[in-house]
């Protein structure tokens, strides 16, 4: 609802290079350096100087350089490590080192975003030239329980760059996704915390229509990625046609996101790495409502208008003002009853059965809205060697709301490591841990909210406060059946609403044979809510006198699991055939949760927070004790990929997988999802080879593909459910009016017909890159269509009421073109 602009963000970057000498600062963003510090007696002195005999026999030398990037600007804090051994230095503000080594020593400099080097020194002076490392990003792309080069990719993936992910600010990278591929659609409410809507080429289905996220190989339905710090993230690409997310089958209907973690190094030496920022948000346009004489005008037209149009005597007339001719006349004070204009109205005759209020020209837009700071702060430590390497990050994150008293607060934490035990043994972990704490508003956009009430609802010429310092509102005779926005919102206070989640897998990598790996992981999804809740008593509201205050508290958990195994193949042929191959099994267990609830009513001390219990209730018939689960359900999928190129021109992908759920009848549990797509890259033939001095890459893509929805609304729709109520189903056998039995009747009919919902699709595109990867332009058309949409429907009456156990939506058609057009500055 609240369209937020971001201003005034300032961003720190600081890394920390530790090493035996000395630590090196660098501040990057503004490229400032800030200082640097000798770490003087508390480090121990370099290796090859820990003995006179090493000394002697080693005929030790000193070597100078300078270290400089492409454009020749010197870079400070880069590592210069005498290749496995841990002496080394950093350069200095001006890009200078100086190290002591042997004669047969060779080094290796290395620095973070840069290529690093590994060079043998001749003389006494060695001077360095780095190179950016874009390879990752723009060369090898993460596909479907793997990777693949991006110049070889026949579907439609778009790799989405990490730098520009953060220049936006936001709780969660969905939000800063916004604008950064093409054909995905980014909505969300503005609340602090609040889930993100992400689509990818539009709706597709009548049921959930967010696409799957796969995190480090783990894949989960959780649409809220606030709890992932956007600073963790190394890359992310996303699947956005059938024949690229084919092989995730029936969870890949709404297209897929890949994430990957940032992970260690083999530099030698850890790395320390501050990042953080501060900035201030406001809200965008608002609702342009009229004030308070422009109000009582209108009241007055319009009443006028009715007059004339019935042909009546009558004259406009209001509960708090009087028939002045042309306009209304404004009484000295409005109250409860209705003033009817008049000027003497005695304050000291308030009570709370007549509350007063002046005549009052109240924006309440700007009563509930705030200029609002947003901060964010990281720490991440990353080193290693060829034996392991690892990364770890803490993180803070603190947003606070446009609308006053809102807020939304992070803190995680990420651990990431792996380990070569042996050349072809590998074992490694990422996991990550997120608690957080918000109070927010609902994104609902229906009459009654804070933004409908603050927007257009309330009255103007109502104060927020009445003459006693108390709430004012629609209890105010003739100004409808609005709430007070600020009160609403101030009640607040003191209520609790916190989530907690761990994520993350463990996994192991066994190479069988030259070429061939096989790879076990195993990842969980835990999460945790616990909230409580005071609703306070509203006496200036003009329903219900004032209500009831209520006091809820709830606490839930869900677990997920997934275990994948795949077994890939590597190899190139006679130097023309290049085959890479993957099958897999894939089974997942979720809906392992439940949740609890307890309510009660009539608190004495609403305002006390230490009588919050629900015990301090009244134990009346409208307390509540209730528990849920959360739906339990089973998949296990069967997968394979060939990707083969021939000559680097001719490209082929096939994909296909099969999966079972659980929330199918046996009879229609398994679905089978296939894909196919083909590429040519037209800059490697010979009639376009005057070309390749600006063009770097020309490739032309067809695909085919079908994916499955098993997202329906419940998890056993072929069942049939009963319930109990005692209002309908209880009943006195015995005829005696002094007991009841408890009965059961159908809730919902079962459907052990409903299909898979499948989404096939085609698309053709057109890719290019210019001048050594500055510039990079592609063009695509799509055309996807759904079918067999069904909807459980819901029973809710007797059992002769219902005429189907589902809903049939029949097809739905989605057809567009993606463009996008990219620029790097790689110099």
């Amino acid at each position: 609802m609240t369209r937020v602009i971001k201003n005034a963000i300032i961003n720190v970057n600081l890394f920390f290079v530790m090493t035996n000498k000395q630590v090196a600062f660098r501040r990057c963003g503004f490229t400032l350096t800030l200082c640097s510090l000798l770490i003087g007696a508390s480090v121990p002195p370099p290796t090859h100087a820990a003995s006179p005999e090493v000394t002697i026999l080693q005929q030790t030398r000193r070597v100078t350089g300078t270290v400089k990037d492409v454009k020749g600007e010197t870079l400070l804090g880069v590592n210069v490590i005498v290749r496995g051994t841990t002496n080394g230095t950093v350069t200095d503000f001006d890009g200078n080192y100086s190290l002591e080594i042997g004669a047969n020593d060779v080094l290796v400099f290395s620095y973070i975003g840069y290529v690093s080097q590994t060079l043998s020194v001749s003389g006494n002076v060695l001077n360095v030239v780095l190179n950016e490392d874009t390879q990752n990003l723009s060369e090898v792309v993460v596909v479907g329980y793997g990777t693949q080069q991006k110049k070889d990719i026949t579907g439609s993936v778009a790799v989405v760059d990490t730098k520009e992910l953060l220049k936006s600010s936001g709780s969660s990278a969905s939000q800063q996704l916004q604008g950064k591929a093409a054909g995905v659609y980014i909505g969300t409410s503005g609340v602090p915390g609040s889930q993100t809507m992400v689509r990818i080429r539009g709706i597709n289905t009548v049921n959930d229509n967010g696409p799957l996220y796969v995190i480090d190989g783990v894949s989960t339905r959780n649409q809220d990625l606030s709890t992932l710090n956007p600073n963790d993230i190394e890359s992310m690409q996303v699947l956005k046609d059938a024949s690229a997310a084919a092989i995730y089958g029936a969870q890949a209907a709404n297209g897929v996101i890949l994430i990957t973690t940032k992970k260690g190094t083999q530099t030698g030496q850890p790395t320390l790495t501050y990042n953080g920022y501060f900035g201030l948000q406001k809200s965008g346009k608002r609702y342009d409502t009229l004030n308070s004489e422009e109000r009582l005008q209108w009241e007055w037209d319009a009443q006028m208008n009715y007059i004339n149009l019935m042909g009546s005597n009558g004259r406009p007339t209001h509960q708090q003002f009087a028939d002045g001719g042309d306009h209304f006349i404004v009484p000295n004070l409005m109250t409860t009853g209705g003033a009817g204009g008049s000027q003497s109205i005695n304050p000291a005759d308030y009570s709370p059965g007549n509350v007063m209020v002046p005549f009052s020209d109240t924006d309440w837009w700007d009563e509930v809205d705030r200029i609002a700071p947003m901060q964010n702060h990281q720490v991440t430590l990353q080193g290693g060697s060829d034996k392991g390497q690892y990364s770890m990050s803490v993180g803070y994150f603190d947003q606070q709301g446009t609308v006053i008293e809102t807020f939304y607060k992070r803190y995680t934490a990420r651990a990431n490591s792996s380990y070569n035990i042996r050349p072809w043994l590998r074992v490694g972990e990422n996991f990550s841990y997120s608690w957080t704490k918000d109070l927010g508003r609902s994104p609902g956009t229906s009459e009654a909210s804070i933004y409908s009430w603050a927007g257009y609802r309330s009255s103007p010429w109502v104060p927020v406060r009445d003459i006693q310092g108390n709430y004012a509102g629609s209890v105010i005779a003739g100004t409808g059946n609005w709430q007070n926005a600020v009160a609403e919102i101030e009640r607040q206070e003191g209520n609790y609403w916190s989530n907690s989640r761990i994520f993350g897998n463990v996994w192991a990598e066994i190479d069988l044979y030259k070429g061939l790996t096989y790879r076990n992981s195993f990842g969980l999804d835990y999460t945790n809510n616990y909230s409580y809740r005071m609703g306070k008593k509203t006496p200036e509201f003009s329903e219900g006198g004032g209500g009831q205050s209520t006091m809820t508290e709830e606490s839930g958990f869900n677990f997920r699991w997934v275990w994948t195994n795949t077994l890939s193949y590597t190899q190139t042929f006679n130097e023309v055939h290049r085959i890479t191959a993957l099958v897999g099994t894939e089974a997942i267990r979720d809906g392992l949760g439940r949740s609890m609830l307890g309510e009660r009513r009539n608190y004495l001390y609403e305002y006390n927070q230490n009588t919050w219990v629900l015990n301090m209730g009244e134990q009346n018939d409208q307390r509540k004790a209730e528990s849920s689960y959360k739906g339990e359900f089973a998949l296990f999928g069967i997968f394979g990929r060939v990707d083969y190129a021939f000559s680097d021109k001719y490209l082929f992908t096939g994909i296909l997988r099969r999966d079972g759920v659980s929330r199918f009848s046996e009879n229609n549990r398994y679905g089978t999802f296939p894909s196919v797509s083909v590429g040519w890259r037209l800059s490697e033939e010979s009639f376009l080879e005057g070309t390749r001095d600006w063009l770097d890459d020309l490739k032309a893509r067809i695909g085919y593909g079908q994916t499955g929805n098993s997202e329906i609304p419940r998890k056993t729709n072929f069942a049939y459910e009963f319930t109990t109520d005692p209002e309908r189903t209880n009943y006195d056998l015995n005829g005696a009016n002094s007991s009841a039995v408890t009965g059961y009747r159908l809730q919902r009919y079962g459907n052990g017909d409903t299909k898979w919902e499948s989404v096939d699709s085609y698309s053709i595109g057109l890719d290019a890159t210019f001048l050594n990867g500055k510039f990079g332009v592609g063009v695509e058309w799509y055309d996807k269509k759904t079918s067999n949409m069904l909807l459980p429907a819901t029973y809710s009456g007797l059992a002769g009421e219902a005429d189907k156990p589902y809903i049939n939506f029949g097809d739905m058609k989605n057809t567009g073109i993606d463009a996008t057009f990219n620029y790097r500055d790689k110099q």
